[in-house]
């Protein structure tokens, strides 16, 4: 009588690693956590509380930033100049406010037809531009109250500005609106004088959420879109509190809130990492009380590991023999996974080798000499990668079909086939010039693919016309249908080009074989389908 056999128990990897870990960290792990955690909530709480204030700091400051260029436009609404429909004399007067106040760029009149009536940098009587964001125009006209203006393109030049928008009475009707057109890069001047912490990022944007101004790399956001967690909460309104990832890629908690007497939204952001920098000083207190519990830990921890360690050296040395085509060498394990990684050794050395060989299948076809499928795909990518790379250029792919092949193969049998597929090789090879990619994708459907600068579509034609007496002198009554798909850059990638040449070389059967197509793909219809 046989007694079962027990597999003999070894402790996985996992096991032995936490056993490891007992003998050398618990002491000095179980203090740090502990101070950590507490320097690190006090420092998160102290930052979060200061980004709160500055942010309220910062929307003051462009509140009344706004609120001055109200008051400026309140006064020139209420001036006699309005009350004698003196326009020309309201535009010398707006051209002296601009001149002794910095911050405002422009003033502009809009009157009820959406006309500009004058624009201070432009002489007055002149053609007016088309103003811009009408939409705040006529609520100033409807409400006849202040309004500000989110950003949009100036009129006059290749930038981005925005503006505070005040009603114009006459008649005890709103006649017109006054426009101070305030520039983006005075608002950010203002965010980077409030001196923020140099990780900081403060940013103004509209109901939008469009950026109307950055302390960081202005040039390069304003008028841009906000990131879609702020412009989430910009669409929840109120104070909101958020984390999110900056549009140059940094993760940051923030705070958002409604500017004072605008559309306007101001978001503060402190990096993540700035809320768990704990205080240095505390720190080497803490390491230098857990030092000397891991100089215990590790004289214990030297000779455990002497002993993993000779396991692991089996692993490496086994897996740079599997990687050189080696079996692993023979060892007896009391790892679990160790044991296990041997038998998956030797498994994966059986499985390259044959992986190796449908590889070289894949990448040569073994009866015409052509590149395969795989070796194929990967020269069309790389070809169109240079492609868009520079630029320039263009790409054809040519798929063709050999026509009344499987009647050759019925007939006179797969060895006549077989010749008249080589046979088609040839001709190819033939007819074509060194650079170019030929193929065959399996059965009686061969690629080509070739690059050239102006001219590529003529050369296409005659290389397609020079295939079909090519391939209809081989005999035995076949011919070819051929599809050409054109591209130019960038590359809309091989998939679109295959089915659009597939496609045009299904035209070319039914229009009655022998024949070829050119069909031109476009990066626009590449990308929807």
């Amino acid at each position: 009588m046989h007694l079962p056999r027990f597999k003999k128990f070894r402790p996985g990897i996992l096991s032995w690693l936490f056993a490891l870990v007992l003998l050398t960290g618990l002491p000095l792990v179980g203090y740090l956590i502990y101070t950590v955690r507490s320097l690190g909530e006090q420092h998160q709480d102290f930052v979060l509380a200061n980004m709160e204030r500055r942010s309220e700091s910062l929307s003051g400051e462009v509140s009344q930033l706004v609120g001055r260029s109200v008051g400026v436009l309140s006064a020139l609404a209420n001036s006699d100049e309005v009350a004698q429909g003196d326009l020309r004399s309201l535009y010398d007067y707006a051209q002296r406010i601009i001149l002794t106040n910095e911050a405002f760029r422009a003033i502009t009149l809009v009157d009820a037809q959406d006309r500009m009536a004058f624009f201070t940098l432009l002489p007055f009587g002149g053609d007016m531009p088309v103003p811009g964001q009408l939409d705040v125009h006529h609520q100033v006209l409807q409400t006849g109250k202040p309004q500000t203006l989110g950003v949009f393109p100036s009129p006059v030049a290749a930038r981005v500005v925005t503006a505070v928008a005040v009603p114009v009475f006459k008649g005890g009707q709103v006649a017109f609106s006054l426009r101070m057109i305030i520039l983006p890069e005075h608002l950010s001047r203002l965010l980077i004088a409030q001196r923020l912490p140099a990780d900081w990022i403060a940013v103004l944007s509209d109901a939008q959420g469009r950026t109307l101004a950055r302390s960081k790399d202005p040039r390069e956001y304003v008028g841009k879109p906000a990131g879609p967690e702020l412009a989430a909460a910009i669409q929840r309104g109120g104070v909101q509190h958020f984390s999110a990832t900056t549009r140059d890629g940094i993760l940051v908690r923030a705070v958002v809130r409604p500017v004072e007497g605008t559309s306007w939204f101001m978001t503060l952001g402190v990096p993540e990492a700035s809320l768990y920098t704990p205080v240095n000083r505390s720190l080497n207190q803490a390491y230098a009380a857990g030092f000397l519990a891991l100089a215990v830990s590790l004289v214990l921890a030297y000779l455990f590991s002497r002993w993993l360690a000779r396991e692991a050296r089996w692993v490496v040395e086994s897996a740079l023999g599997v990687r050189n085509g080696n079996l692993p060498a023979p060892m007896t394990h009391r790892v679990g996974e160790f044991a296990r990684l041997r038998s998956w050794m030797e498994d994966i050395h059986l499985a390259r080798e044959d992986s190796e060989q449908a590889l070289q299948l894949a990448r040569q076809d073994p009866l015409t000499g052509l590149a395969g499928r795989a070796r194929f795909e990967q020269a069309v990518a790389r070809m169109g990668a240079r492609l868009t790379q520079t630029g320039h250029g263009s790409l054809a792919l040519f798929f063709v079909d050999i026509d009344n092949f499987k009647q050759v193969n019925d007939t006179q049998g797969h060895d006549t086939g077989d010749q008249v597929l080589v046979q088609v090789a040839e001709a190819m090879r033939h007819v074509t010039r060194d650079g170019d990619l030929l193929a065959r994708l399996g059965g009686d459907e061969f690629c080509l693919c070739i690059t050239g600068e102006e001219g590529l579509e003529a050369r296409s034609r005659a290389l397609a016309e020079a295939l079909l007496v090519s391939i209809a002198q081989i005999g035995h009554g076949i011919g070819c249908s051929i599809g050409v798909a054109l591209c130019k850059p960038p590359f809309p990638g091989l998939a679109p080009l295959l089915r659009e040449a597939d496609q045009a070389m299904y035209v070319a059967k039914r229009q009655g074989k022998n024949r070829y197509i050119v069909a031109t793909v476009s990066t626009a219809a590449a990308q929807a389908s």
